[in-house]
């Protein structure tokens, strides 16, 4: 599929977390080029399974902060419910690539979420995760919209997804009359690393968002021969902020089972983010940040 002629050593196939790639990202990869950093994303290789760097298959600790099925309360005044593992694009960072189990919540579990939430008037925002909330339907996504819509107290709905960089032909106009129609304020926070992911169908999706009234927001994960330069993530905020989107954060590896050969040490991040001061303007830096299992906020390391 995606048309490279790489040696058999350099790839394997995994039957949990196998390759998915959309055409569209696809169509991006620069063809014969080993190293192409979209490529590199998504390209399952042998390191995967000879990790000796990390171990986890909960970096994140989230376990701890269950509260029901799909419900994780980890944060101060908002609630991030998993509401799918399923996803448009397999990333072989991914810090949830071994929790996955490709199903959405039942109707009974989001009923119990959303009747949790409401009795806990200290939530004011509610996040939509995954796997990538925007693999549902519209019908289900308008649905879980509305609910959430009768939850008073919550002022903010947040969507994680990668669709509008990697499947941006997703942001159709019923999903987003469905934004439309929300009486919270929707944040959509993007995933991209690296400019070569931006289009002009990825700039089409987000004009048509923040004509929606939807605020864009864009975390990178720092990725070791993918975007570990400041050039590149200097580039890359300019032309998230060129398609209207706002650079947010910026996230060391987590260290989780398969992905120590994208690790990117604290020492070398800091070198590429000092450098990243000197060039951008405050509103186009990201926040240098880590995640630190069982700690209840992201850790700032600059």
């Amino acid at each position: 599929m995606l048309g490279l002629s790489l040696p058999e050593s350099e790839v394997f196939n995994t039957n949990d977390f196998q390759l998915r790639v959309p055409p569209g990202f696809s169509s991006r990869i620069q063809r014969n080029s080993p190293n192409d950093p979209l490529l590199l994303q998504v390209l399952p290789r042998k390191e995967e399974e000879n990790d000796s760097l990390f171990s986890a298959i909960d970096p994140l600790g989230e376990s701890i902060f269950t509260k029901t099925a799909g419900l994780i309360q980890k944060y101060q005044g908002r609630a991030l419910v998993q509401i799918t593992d399923n996803c448009a694009i397999h990333c072989r960072y991914c810090f949830r690539r071994h929790s996955q189990t490709r199903h959405a919540l039942s109707s009974e579990d989001w009923q119990q979420i959303c009747e949790e939430i409401s009795k806990d008037q200290s939530i004011s925002e509610i996040i939509l995760s995954g796997g990538d909330p925007l693999t549902l339907g519209n019908k289900r996504l308008a649905q879980i919209i509305k609910d959430i819509d009768r939850i008073p107290q919550i002022r903010r709905l947040r969507i994680h997804t990668r669709i509008p960089i990697v499947l941006p032909e997703r942001i159709d106009a019923s999903f987003l009359s469905t934004l439309q129609a929300s009486s919270k304020l929707v944040v959509l926070v993007v995933h991209c690393n690296h400019s070569n992911e931006i289009d002009s169908s990825v700039e089409s999706a987000c004009k048509e968002l923040i004509n929606s009234g939807v605020r864009l927001l864009n975390q990178s994960v720092l990725l070791a021969s993918i975007n570990d330069s400041p050039e590149v993530l200097c580039q890359l905020s300019d032309d998230l902020f060129g398609v209207g989107i706002q650079p947010y954060y910026l996230h060391l590896p987590d260290k989780v089972l398969g992905t120590g050969h994208f690790n990117v040490t604290e020492d070398r991040a800091l070198k590429i983010y000092e450098k990243m001061l000197a060039r951008l303007p405050g509103y186009l830096l990201p926040k240098l940040v880590k995640e630190i299992p069982g700690r209840q906020s992201k850790s700032p390391i600059y």
